[in-house]
Protein backbone atom coordinates (compact mmCIF):
# COMPACT_ATOMS: atom_id res chain seq x y z
CA UNK A 1 0.00 0.00 0.00
CA UNK A 2 1.12 3.55 -0.54
CA UNK A 3 0.16 6.76 1.31
CA UNK A 4 0.88 10.68 0.67
CA UNK A 5 1.73 12.36 3.95
CA UNK A 6 1.69 16.25 4.01
CA UNK A 7 4.24 17.30 6.36
CA UNK A 8 2.90 18.78 9.60
CA UNK A 9 4.82 22.35 9.39
CA UNK A 10 5.86 24.39 6.94
CA UNK A 11 9.61 25.59 5.98
CA UNK A 12 10.47 28.95 5.95
CA UNK A 13 14.08 29.54 3.93
CA UNK A 14 15.68 32.88 2.45
CA UNK A 15 16.28 32.54 -1.30
CA UNK A 16 16.54 35.31 -4.11
CA UNK A 17 16.24 38.34 -1.03
CA UNK A 18 12.47 36.76 -0.90
CA UNK A 19 11.09 34.74 1.87
CA UNK A 20 9.88 31.24 0.85
CA UNK A 21 7.42 28.84 2.41
CA UNK A 22 7.61 25.23 1.80
CA UNK A 23 5.48 22.41 2.42
CA UNK A 24 7.26 18.86 1.86
CA UNK A 25 5.18 15.80 0.69
CA UNK A 26 6.72 12.13 1.55
CA UNK A 27 5.28 8.75 0.07
CA UNK A 28 5.03 5.73 2.34
CA UNK A 29 6.37 2.45 0.32
CA UNK A 30 6.21 -0.52 1.87
CA UNK A 31 5.97 1.07 5.38
CA UNK A 32 9.43 3.05 4.22
CA UNK A 33 8.81 7.19 4.66
CA UNK A 34 10.54 8.64 2.00
CA UNK A 35 10.48 12.20 0.54
CA UNK A 36 8.65 12.39 -2.80
CA UNK A 37 7.84 16.45 -3.41
CA UNK A 38 7.74 19.58 -2.38
CA UNK A 39 5.31 22.40 -2.67
CA UNK A 40 6.01 26.26 -2.93
CA UNK A 41 3.89 28.78 -1.56
CA UNK A 42 6.30 31.97 -2.11
CA UNK A 43 3.73 33.19 -4.74
CA UNK A 44 0.14 31.84 -6.02
CA UNK A 45 1.73 30.90 -9.80
CA UNK A 46 5.22 29.23 -8.19
CA UNK A 47 1.89 27.13 -5.92
CA UNK A 48 0.32 26.11 -9.09
CA UNK A 49 3.26 25.47 -11.06
CA UNK A 50 4.40 22.84 -7.88
CA UNK A 51 1.03 21.64 -7.79
CA UNK A 52 0.80 20.98 -11.15
CA UNK A 53 4.73 19.41 -10.98
CA UNK A 54 3.46 16.71 -8.23
CA UNK A 55 0.21 15.93 -10.11
CA UNK A 56 2.12 15.10 -13.16
CA UNK A 57 4.85 13.06 -10.76
CA UNK A 58 2.44 11.49 -8.97
CA UNK A 59 0.35 9.55 -12.25
CA UNK A 60 4.21 8.76 -13.78
CA UNK A 61 4.63 7.29 -10.02
CA UNK A 62 1.48 5.03 -10.46
CA UNK A 63 2.66 3.89 -14.07
CA UNK A 64 5.80 2.53 -12.75
CA UNK A 65 3.86 0.33 -10.20
CA UNK A 66 5.10 3.04 -6.99
CA UNK A 67 8.71 1.88 -7.72
CA UNK A 68 10.59 5.19 -9.02
CA UNK A 69 9.73 8.58 -9.85
CA UNK A 70 11.46 10.98 -12.50
CA UNK A 71 12.08 14.70 -11.13
CA UNK A 72 12.53 15.86 -14.26
CA UNK A 73 8.92 15.70 -15.44
CA UNK A 74 7.30 17.15 -16.64
CA UNK A 75 10.42 19.13 -18.49
CA UNK A 76 12.28 16.30 -18.91
CA UNK A 77 13.68 15.45 -22.47
CA UNK A 78 12.01 12.59 -23.02
CA UNK A 79 8.73 13.04 -20.50
CA UNK A 80 7.48 10.01 -19.11
CA UNK A 81 10.18 7.58 -20.35
CA UNK A 82 11.06 4.90 -17.75
CA UNK A 83 14.44 4.23 -17.17
CA UNK A 84 14.79 1.35 -19.09
CA UNK A 85 13.60 3.42 -22.45
CA UNK A 86 16.40 5.92 -21.20
CA UNK A 87 19.00 2.70 -20.87
CA UNK A 88 17.91 2.43 -24.88
CA UNK A 89 17.83 5.84 -25.85
CA UNK A 90 21.73 5.94 -24.23
CA UNK A 91 22.57 2.87 -26.48
CA UNK A 92 21.36 3.77 -29.51
CA UNK A 93 22.78 6.95 -29.60
CA UNK A 94 26.09 6.23 -28.60
CA UNK A 95 26.04 9.00 -25.64
CA UNK A 96 28.79 9.18 -22.91
CA UNK A 97 28.45 10.36 -19.42
CA UNK A 98 29.42 14.17 -18.76
CA UNK A 99 33.07 14.42 -17.21
CA UNK A 100 32.20 17.55 -15.15
CA UNK A 101 28.89 16.32 -13.68
CA UNK A 102 28.98 12.44 -14.63
CA UNK A 103 26.36 9.93 -13.66
CA UNK A 104 25.96 9.25 -10.05
CA UNK A 105 23.74 6.27 -8.26
CA UNK A 106 23.30 7.13 -4.32
CA UNK A 107 21.60 6.52 -1.07
CA UNK A 108 19.89 9.97 0.37
CA UNK A 109 19.75 9.87 4.07
CA UNK A 110 18.08 13.11 3.65
CA UNK A 111 15.43 11.71 1.30
CA UNK A 112 15.48 8.13 2.59
CA UNK A 113 15.44 6.63 -1.10
CA UNK A 114 17.85 5.76 -4.46
CA UNK A 115 18.91 9.09 -6.22
CA UNK A 116 20.50 8.66 -9.39
CA UNK A 117 21.77 11.02 -11.35
CA UNK A 118 23.40 12.37 -14.33
CA UNK A 119 24.00 14.46 -17.49
CA UNK A 120 25.11 13.22 -21.06
CA UNK A 121 28.07 14.82 -22.97
CA UNK A 122 26.84 15.21 -26.27
CA UNK A 123 22.94 16.47 -25.73
CA UNK A 124 23.91 17.88 -22.29
CA UNK A 125 20.69 15.24 -21.38
CA UNK A 126 19.99 15.34 -17.85
CA UNK A 127 17.96 12.55 -15.48
CA UNK A 128 17.19 12.57 -11.60
CA UNK A 129 15.53 10.01 -10.36
CA UNK A 130 13.87 9.21 -7.12
CA UNK A 131 14.43 5.31 -6.48
CA UNK A 132 11.82 3.57 -3.88
CA UNK A 133 12.69 -0.18 -5.11
CA UNK A 134 16.07 -2.44 -4.16
CA UNK A 135 15.34 -4.12 -7.56
CA UNK A 136 15.56 -0.92 -9.62
CA UNK A 137 18.65 -0.11 -8.07
CA UNK A 138 20.04 -3.59 -9.52
CA UNK A 139 18.87 -3.17 -12.54
CA UNK A 140 20.03 0.22 -12.97
CA UNK A 141 23.82 -1.34 -11.70
CA UNK A 142 23.32 -4.25 -14.42
CA UNK A 143 22.39 -2.08 -16.74
CA UNK A 144 25.34 0.26 -16.54
CA UNK A 145 27.34 -3.08 -16.75
CA UNK A 146 26.77 -3.45 -20.41
CA UNK A 147 27.80 0.10 -21.21
CA UNK A 148 31.10 1.10 -22.69
CA UNK A 149 34.55 1.62 -21.10
CA UNK A 150 33.51 5.76 -20.70
CA UNK A 151 30.83 4.65 -18.04
CA UNK A 152 33.05 3.10 -15.64
CA UNK A 153 33.51 6.15 -13.52
CA UNK A 154 30.10 6.47 -12.38
CA UNK A 155 30.27 6.98 -8.78
CA UNK A 156 28.05 4.13 -7.07
CA UNK A 157 27.29 4.46 -3.26
CA UNK A 158 25.88 1.46 -1.83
Amino acid sequence: MVQIIKNDYTQFSRWNCEDRKYTDYFVVVNGVKSYFHRIDKCAKKYEILSRHEMAVRLMYFRKTGYKYVDCNIPSSYQPGCTIAERFDFIRKNGYTPDPHIGVNLYWAEETNCWVFVGNLRECSYAWHFYIYDRKIVDYILQQIRTLPEEWNDIKIEL
